[in-house]
């Protein structure tokens, strides 16, 4: 019995992702339909409202080690939503550990990394991984990255249109030991040309980063905490001849809460998001200094702190929530992981024993998981799990 393409169609887009690969041996006219990006298009708006949201992470080591890397063991992935997961930790990446641990994520692809100079891009749906070259500057005292991806559609040697993902790793650091420096080293990677280039930056103020290992990404722009998060770093690679970066005051010393945990995260109308934890749940958004514009757009190469406005606070208490523990007399209540990539209104935060998300539309905590983490907040990775290869 034949069936027509439409029913072709219709059942290898009902078939898991898995399913629909193999069948790409069947003959060229059926590889073609699949690699076609307008099939691509059609799975995933089937199948990405039930594609799950989280983090990953390590286990923190006993002590940190001499690359800088304060991880070990295999990547796992805690699930934030109840899409079609029988466990919360559904998926142990033991196979990865080879290549190194997850440092970022980026449009369904992880970066791994097992030292400074050891970079693999890792697909977590097909089990792709390809290595980078070591970068130019091997021996950096203190080694900051940053990733990113792009999709783009191109037409194949059959005249069909087919889907690719091209990324971006950005290493930054100095050259020699500093405790603050106006000019850096910068490494840019591209999956296009395949070659680090080697370049550097220059600050309006000598700066040292945080001890994130990876760069927030925010609208094509990398943003690194500077030492004690009184400063963001901001530095587009893509629009840059000069090598400028933007160092923004944080409001972090703004307020009266004492052993706060800060973050940041970007909107969809291009303003930038700070969140301060302590005793209470604070929220700052910095916009353009005229409507409709970004932070980013401006000339300006230092943003002041008066520049912030208070969108949102409320006190742990006024929420149900106790203290976590009490070190030399001050209350430390849940420590803040990231603000939620897929909704910017839900916060995620981590105490000894449970993860909870907080949704500041409606002033409720949520607790999705009840088990203890070795893992510094800072260290979970957010990834929303691809249900297309990337790779």
């Amino acid at each position: 019995m034949d069936f027509s393409n439409d029913i072709i169609l219709e059942l290898l887009l009902r078939l898991p992702v898995k399913s629909v690969m193999r069948f790409k041996c069947v003959s060229p006219e059926w590889n073609d339909m699949i690699s076609d990006a307008a099939f691509r298009k059609n799975y995933l708006s089937r199948h990405t409202k039930n594609a799950p949201t989280g983090f990953f992470y390590h286990h923190q080591a006993p002590k940190s080690s001499e690359t800088g890397h304060n991880l070990y063991g295999p990547a796992k992935f805690i699930n934030t939503t109840t899409n079609n997961v029988k466990t919360q930790e559904f998926q142990s990446l033991d196979y990865s550990q080879k290549f190194g641990h997850v440092i970022a994520s980026s449009k369904g692809l992880l970066l791994l990394s097992k030292n400074p100079n050891s970079y693999h891009v890792f697909d977590p749906v097909s089990k792709k991984c390809i290595k980078l070259p070591k970068p130019l500057k091997k021996q950096l005292p203190r080694v900051s990255v940053g990733f990113i991806s792009h999709e783009q559609e191109r037409t194949n040697g059959h005249n069909v249109n087919v889907y690719s993902l091209s990324y971006k790793v950005v290493r930054i650091g100095l050259e020699f030991c500093s405790y603050k420096a106006k000019t850096w080293v910068v490494e840019p990677y591209s999956s296009k040309t395949s070659k680090w280039k080697k370049s550097k930056i220059v600050a309006p103020l000598g700066f040292n980063f945080g001890p994130e290992l990876a760069a927030k990404v925010i609208g094509g722009v990398y943003h690194w905490w500077g030492w004690s998060a009184s400063w963001i770093v901001a530095y587009n690679p893509d629009n840059n001849p000069k090598g400028r970066v933007k160092l923004i005051k944080s409001p972090r010393d703004m307020g009266v809460d004492e052993c706060a945990y800060s973050g940041i995260e970007g909107t969809q109308n291009g303003c930038l998001q700070f969140y301060k934890v302590g005793a209470s749940i604070q929220l700052w958004i910095l916009k353009g200094k005229h409507e409709g514009g970004s932070y980013l757009d401006e000339d300006e190469d230092i943003v002041e702190v008066n520049r912030w406005t208070l969108a949102h606070r409320i006190s742990f208490w006024e929420i149900g929530i106790k203290p976590c523990d009490v070190v030399d007399d001050f209350k430390i209540f849940p420590v803040p992981i990231a603000i939620s990539p897929w909704n910017p209104h839900i916060i995620f935060f981590q105490s000894p024993y449970k993860l909870m998300s907080y949704d500041r539309t409606d002033r409720k905590i949520e607790v999705f998981s009840t088990h203890k983490f070795e893992t510094r907040a800072d260290e979970f990775v957010p990834f929303e799990w691809p249900v297309w290869p990337c790779l």
